[in-house]
């Protein structure tokens, strides 16, 4: 008689026959399951006479393997983190064009045809700007930005397949089918780290050390125009405050000054390293595709300059104290490159945008290129911003004579939303609106037109509109320019031949900021002068005493001793007698502090005009510029 077999469990998995035809069954196994424990083994015996059998049975406990995918873990300060991201008000924003050119910018640089700017959010991340990528969010557990943002470095996975973190994530095993990533992280001004600027790719990659650098520097940009847009927020409403509040009109300016002189050297600062380096890499004979990228970002960043100082220029009109510079210029270069700029609004709009230019305009005007450029280009959006179908074009031709003068008379037209003639007088008036909706529907601080109506009233000119309801609007203006200045050139351009009395030239640089003193070396450089930099106040005054320098430029803004008391202890203490410029972010200290008083021959305005620079140096080797 055979003895019975205890029941089988679930977990032993197997059949109840262990002798004759039925096979033993047991649960499938999965790779990286284990067994938990090995019990003794049990003995069942046939009767006498038949054979002796002796079954060995282990009791299989399966314990699963760890998760396929290692989640990233949650910073520390997570609550912290979150509460910064929110208050830049920026997640399910619409796509911004300064934050599309940097996701160009890092997949050219980098080579591949994937790149995000991607912030972090408490379940997900969003991407700000994509290239290459059609999803506008992944699920957090997915992010391989969420392991990024825990590093203090740029997190690169050469290839995911090979990471036990990445290897079966969803974005590896399925579209995108990620294999490479590289991912600089992205802090703001305090201290949280709210995203990546990255770069991915469908094949496993390597980068080299220049392009890493590179991703970090578009990872601080990123930061920046956070910033800025956060600041530019907080202005706005700055402004709205004082439309509702006029009758506090006089404390608010005040505190509207202090806050725009610190926006004046918070954006200038960054912008300069921005406008310096795209400006040395055009001068290194880049390939003509690099070419056409350099100079986008070069007049994107000078119209983000151009909209600070729109700004600034406010007060500067409520002041009476607005500057014009007379400056040789090519008009209809000018021209056509605002019209550049403005191209991608009008495509995606699926509006035609139309330039004319006059076969008879002269090609070099003197006169003001920025003012001209501010007024064409609150013009040009506008126009855009009220046009829904259609075209939009500007018109450059002869205006009437003006004696000594060359008269060109400029003109927008569109085929837009068109003006009701009471509100035609109203939409030159500060912060006026054709009605009280426009705010609500397009946007707007309703002061471009006011400003752009006194800039041309303080050159002597007059802005005038034509419309009708439905029938779009027409701005046109007669601005009258000099004739080229015959000298002007020459000293502006600052060719090899005219620089080489510059060789050999000693400076001292006190600057702080490591990308401003790299902007500004290399400018030295190109002209063979031998710069020294201090990091700050203290130790440009022992530099100074230990060396002969012909000129100092001094940041003003500087840690240790700022630029006001190293120049002080320079002249008192040290008797340097040579000229020190002073360096600022802050163009309305440069304009309202009389900064000879303390010390300083003149000035010099981040971001850096690198002619004007040239030429300041220029006549000090000549011996133009008196020393104190």
């Amino acid at each position: 008689m055979r003895t019975p077999l205890p029941p089988a469990t679930k977990k032993e998995s197997f059949g109840r026959r262990v002798a004759g035809s039925s096979p033993m069954t047991f649960d499938r196994l999965r790779p990286g399951d284990r067994y938990s424990r090995r019990p003794p083994p049990r003995t069942w015996h046939h009767p006498p006479g038949r054979s002796f059998v002796r079954v060995r049975l282990f009791r299989i406990s399966l314990v699963p393997k760890a998760p396929y995918m290692i989640p990233a873990a949650l910073p520390a300060n997570e609550q912290q983190r979150l509460e910064d991201l929110y208050s830049y008000n920026i997640l399910d924003t619409a796509a911004e064009r300064d934050f599309d050119e940097l996701v160009e910018l890092a997949a050219m640089i980098c080579g591949t045809d994937m790149s995000l700017v991607t912030l972090v959010d408490r379940g997900r991340q969003w991407f700000k700007a994509r290239i290459g990528v059609a999803a506008s969010e992944t699920p957090r557990s997915d992010a391989f930005c969420a392991h990024a943002i825990l590093q203090g470095h740029v997190l690169v996975i050469e290839n995911a397949l090979e990471d036990e973190r990445f290897h079966d994530n969803p974005l590896v095993t399925g579209a995108p089918h990620i294999r490479f990533y590289a991912g600089a992280p992205i802090v703001s001004f305090n201290g949280f780290t709210l995203g990546t600027v990255c770069v991915l790719d469908e094949r496993p990659r390597q980068l080299d050390a220049m392009q890493l650098d590179a991703l970090r520097k578009l990872a601080r940009q990123a930061s920046l125009l956070l910033e800025f847009r956060k600041k530019n927020g907080q202005l706005k409403r700055i402004l709205r405050e004082q439309l509702q509040q006029r009758q506090l009109a006089e404390v608010a300016s005040k505190t509207q000054k202090q806050f725009l002189s610190t926006m004046s050297h918070e954006i200038r600062t960054p912008l300069n390293g921005v406008i310096g380096m795209t400006d040395l890499l055009l001068a290194e004979e880049p390939q003509p595709h690099q070419m056409e990228y350099l100079r986008a970002l070069k007049f994107a960043s000078g119209h983000l300059l151009t909209v600070v100082n729109d700004v600034l220029d406010y007060n500067k009109i409520t002041s009476n104290s607005l500057s014009f510079e007379q400056v040789d210029f090519e008009l209809p270069a000018l021209v056509q490159d605002i019209v550049r700029h403005h191209a991608p609004t009008a495509r995606g709009k699926g509006l035609k945008l139309e330039l004319s230019l006059d076969a008879t305009l002269p090609e070099t005007v003197n006169g003001d290129p920025a003012r001209l450029t501010q007024v064409l280009h609150n013009l040009l959006s506008n126009a855009l911003k009220f046009t829904h179908e259609g075209w939009v074009r500007i018109e450059v031709g002869p205006g009437a004579p003006v004696a000594g003068r060359i008269a060109v008379r400029f003109a927008v037209r569109d085929s837009g939303i068109g003006i009701a003639p009471d509100k035609l007088g109203a939409i030159f008036e500060e912060f006026g609106q054709a009605h009280a909706g426009i705010n609500r529907q397009f946007g707007g601080s309703g002061l471009g037109l006011s400003i752009s109506k006194k800039i041309l009233e303080l050159q002597g000119s007059e802005i005038h509109v034509q419309s009708k309801p439905g029938e779009g609007a027409c701005f046109f203006f007669t601005l009258p320019f000099a004739a080229p200045a015959p000298a002007a050139p020459a000293l502006a351009g600052c060719t090899p031949d005219e620089t080489s009395i510059l060789e050999g030239m000693r400076v001292l640089v006190a600057e702080d900021n490591e990308l401003n003193w790299v902007v500004l070396r290399k400018y030295l450089q190109l002209w063979g002068i031998e710069a020294d930099r201090a990091a700050d106040g203290a130790e440009a005054v022992a530099l100074a005493q230990a060396a002969d320098y012909e000129v100092i430029l001094m940041d003003l803004q500087m840690p240790v001793l700022d630029g006001y008391a190293a120049t002080q202890q320079l002249r008192a203490e040290v008797c340097f007698r040579g000229p020190v410029y002073a360096i600022t972010a802050d163009a309305f200290l440069a304009q309202e502090t009389d900064l000879a008083a303390l010390g300083f021959t003149g000035s010099v305005v981040k971001p850096f005009d690198r002619k004007e620079l040239c030429a300041t140096l220029m006549a000090i080797r000549k011996g133009a510029v008196r020393s104190v």
